[in-house]
């Protein structure tokens, strides 16, 4: 195994760049690591479930792009996209499931608090999509655009962009795209702003309780 080494509380760590099995002198793939797609269709059961509570037919009509081949097909590569390299929800249908997950606690905190669903659904179906263009799983590294723009940013062109196609409203996109470019909270945690709103606070509690807990 070749990689970064420390050893923290009488365990050792390590994050692995090369694996090699030395019987046979094969290179082990990174995504032999993978928890593999059987947890995916119980995803896509409560993905649609909570995306049926969205009553804005235009931003209904944006998600239903996703899935459209003439837009990319972008939530096929979503559903099998890990939500990070090292830090929570690696693997195979990662990005998807912590996607789920926030979907799922923002329709509680929204029925509870307050806060447009429409906006906050919305906003957690892209906060992270920037990733399936910001990740090189197979070769465990961030792409060159990921690096140049981030997730972030990436993500918030994308919503921007199929916004633009059914013809949102103003106050709705900036809402939404103040979401996406909020949602990790804090500059030095990549966020491009601070969340402002209601609904953007949501989301970034959201996407901080899950990447938090997951980890712990």
């Amino acid at each position: 195994i070749k990689g970064n080494w420390n050893y923290f509380n009488s365990k050792w760590n390590v994050k692995a760049s090369k694996v090699v099995l030395t019987y046979d002198n094969e290179i082990v793939k990174r995504s032999d690591f993978y928890t593999g797609t059987e947890n995916i269709p119980k995803y896509e059961e409560i993905f649609n479930y909570y995306t049926s509570f969205i009553n804005n037919t235009k931003l209904k009509e944006i998600i239903d792009m996703l899935s459209n081949e003439n837009y990319g097909n972008i939530l096929e590569t979503y559903k099998i996209m890990p939500a990070g390299l090292s830090m929570h929800d690696v693997g195979k249908g990662g990005l998807f499931k912590h996607t789920v997950k926030m979907l799922t606690m923002a329709h509680k905190l929204t029925s509870i608090y307050g806060g447009d669903f429409n906006i906050v659904a919305t906003a957690v179906i892209f906060h992270d999509i920037g990733k399936c263009l910001e990740i090189d799983p197979e070769e465990n590294k961030y792409s060159v655009i990921g690096l140049l723009k981030g997730h972030e940013l990436i993500g918030y062109e994308k919503f921007m962009e199929l916004a633009k196609v059914v013809n949102l409203d103003e106050p709705t996109k900036l809402k939404i795209g103040h979401c996406i470019i909020s949602h990790a909270g804090e500059l030095e945690y990549g966020a491009i702003t601070r969340p402002a709103t209601m609904e953007a606070y949501i989301v970034n509690l959201c996407d901080h309780i899950d990447s938090h807990l997951t980890s712990f």
